[in-house]
């Protein structure tokens, strides 16, 4: 909705617009902090059932590698991991990439193995 640029209407878009810029950059510091933490995880795990030809029984998705991280003391959630090519179906290692912010991207490499 259009204001008057009076002194009070200016006054209340600065303070607004301060407020908003602070936001903003708590998470940008949060989404650092917690970057850190991922990278530092090094190597994520995740043990599936495999079958012949080291196919697995189901797949590995999102919602695996976020149980993996956070359970190894990351913190991430679905809506972070970005699998182009879905979910992966066979044993192996893979780079997962992981926005956490819009300024804010990590690759995490994630090797699946047999139970």
């Amino acid at each position: 909705k259009a204001v008057y640029a009076t002194k009070d209407n200016l006054k209340a878009f600065e303070e607004r617009r301060a407020d908003l810029e602070k936001q903003e950059a708590e998470k940008l510091a949060s989404a650092n902090k917690r970057s850190e933490k991922i990278a530092a995880l090094g190597t994520i795990i995740i043990k599936a059932v495999v079958g012949e030809e080291g196919k697995l029984f189901g797949s590995v998705g999102v919602r695996e590698i976020e149980e993996a991280i956070n359970a190894a003391g990351g913190e991430v959630s679905k809506n972070e991991i970005n699998l182009p090519d879905g979910a992966y179906k066979q044993i192996g290692e893979f780079l997962v990439d992981i926005q956490l912010h819009s300024d804010v991207t990590l690759s995490v490499k994630v090797l699946i193995e047999p139970e």
